[in-house]
């Protein structure tokens, strides 16, 4: 697995920064619970390069690993909604053409039941990543056979069962 450590001005971060993510995620609970009942709509991009697929890991939270995206703003086209989040959380800029709607799932996100709207784009080539140490931590290509050696959260997981086979991923 080719793992590519997070810099921020040419500093690696560290297990106390990563450490302080999981506490204040979990000092924040009501106000990250109150920001997701507001937004129940989530989309989730599976970039996917040669059978590997993209995976982020968020600076805030249990230090898991997860498919990119995030919550839709109020009235915006889930589409335009998760290639936002795709180039908010990883740098890469797509067309709407190169997303394809994989489908829509009911997920419980912390005991809330939140609505996945899953896309993916296959791409030629790994991009390039910007990954702000804002929201996201750190990031991996993982192909199929790697899935079982790291840790992803439960929603991923459940996303990747659902539609590995659909579109042959991480073959």
């Amino acid at each position: 697995m080719k793992h590519n450590p997070l810099t921020v001005d040419n500093i690696r971060l560290n297990p106390i920064w990563r450490g302080l993510g999981v506490f204040i995620y979990f000092l924040c609970w009501p106000a990250i619970w109150c920001m997701i009942r507001m937004s129940p709509t989530r989309a989730r991009v599976l970039v996917v390069v040669e059978g590997e697929l993209l995976l982020a890991q968020d600076w805030l939270g249990p230090n898991r690993w997860s498919i990119p995206g995030g919550g839709l703003h109020r009235g915006e086209d889930p589409k335009i909604g998760a290639l936002r989040e795709l180039e908010e959380e990883t740098g890469i800029q797509l067309d709407l053409k190169q997303l394809k709607l994989l489908g829509k799932m009911n997920v419980h996100n912390n005991y809330i039941k939140t609505k996945l709207i899953i896309y993916t784009a296959s791409l030629p080539v790994k991009p390039q990543l910007r990954i702000s140490g804002i929201e996201i931590l750190d990031h991996t290509w993982v192909g199929r056979s790697q899935l079982k050696h790291i840790k992803i959260d439960n929603n991923t997981a459940k996303i990747i069962d659902s539609f590995a086979k659909q579109i042959n991923l991480l073959q």
